[in-house]
């Protein structure tokens, strides 16, 4: 679908919005994001698989907006879609702000509002309506997450690779998932894909005004919610957010923070193999040698 196609779905669905314009926000892994009159984003799912995240921001999105601090998307247009026909898709009033970066995150204050959200977050207990539409239930399925990306790896990422590089992608894995200390911490109700892109910042306030795109939303370890602090201001950035921090984090915290930044890389890989986009996998590849050799 074209971006006029997506406009028509829009129209046809909610004749109560005058559509005066409409611009293509992004085209990502799993939506096509639209602005519509410079008010409202509409994510249109790319495929049957994205389904029912979308149906679980449903139910979890409200639950989070009464807890965190700063916004979430909150869906004031829901088309469940129609069977064989058109997919679903959702509608929610924009959240002003600029993606976390570099200079954002230099802001101490920032730091302790983000330390505070995650607080929050990872604290947060869901009623069984929503938290049956969460995947995984303990660090045993945790821990199988990364096994079966680790076969995918074996299979799709390591043929790819020099072997010293082999080597080393082995030992960074295996490292990971032999020592049992790596699964001792308290699973959490977590984002799960926070990077900076998904943290909406006031430039001029240095506020954080909201957190974005909870489609992966899941019970996990809460390091992972760090990894896109550390890609956006570095471990001393992760160190102010942990100051404001108010649960444990674990003994090898550090340990499993790096090991879930050294392999964002395999996700580029993985999907650019799944869509036959070999500029991304040669992206994934060339980010994946530069972690492997630092």
């Amino acid at each position: 679908m074209d971006t006029a196609s997506y406009q028509r779905a829009i129209e046809a669905h909610f004749p109560q919005l005058q559509v005066q314009a409409v611009t293509l926000n992004l085209d990502g892994w799993d939506s096509v994001v639209l602005e519509v009159n410079g008010e409202y984003i509409f994510r249109f799912p790319r495929r049957p698989q994205v389904y029912p995240d979308l149906q679980k921001e449903t139910i979890l999105l409200p639950y989070l907006q009464a807890v965190l601090p700063v916004q979430t998307p909150q869906f004031e247009f829901l088309y469940p879609g129609a069977a064989n026909r058109e997919p679903p898709f959702v509608g929610y009033r924009r959240i002003p702000g600029v993606p976390l970066d570099a200079g954002l995150a230099a802001n101490p204050e920032i730091a302790r509002q983000l330390g505070e959200t995650l607080t929050k977050l990872h604290g947060l207990t869901l009623p069984w309506i929503a938290h049956r539409h969460l995947p995984l239930r303990s660090i045993l399925d945790w821990k199988r997450r990364y096994l079966d990306l680790y076969q995918q790896v074996s299979q799709q990422v390591l043929p790819r690779l020099d072997v010293r590089r082999q080597a080393r992608v082995v030992a960074l894995w295996e490292g990971f998932l032999r020592p049992r200390a790596n699964f001792r911490f308290e699973m959490a109700l977590i984002h799960s894909d926070l990077g900076p892109e998904h943290i909406l910042c006031d430039p001029l306030s240095q506020r954080v005004n909201g957190i974005i795109d909870w489609g992966d939303a899941c019970v996990g370890d809460p390091a992972l919610d760090f990894v896109g602090l550390l890609y956006a201001g570095g471990d001393s950035f992760v160190q102010w957010v942990l100051q404001a921090y108010q649960r444990e984090v674990g003994s090898n915290f550090w340990q499993r923070l790096a090991f879930y930044h050294k392999i964002v890389p395999f996700y580029t890989i993985l999907y650019g193999a799944h869509v036959g986009d070999e500029t991304r996998i040669r992206d994934g590849l060339d980010e994946l040698e530069r972690n492997l050799d630092d």
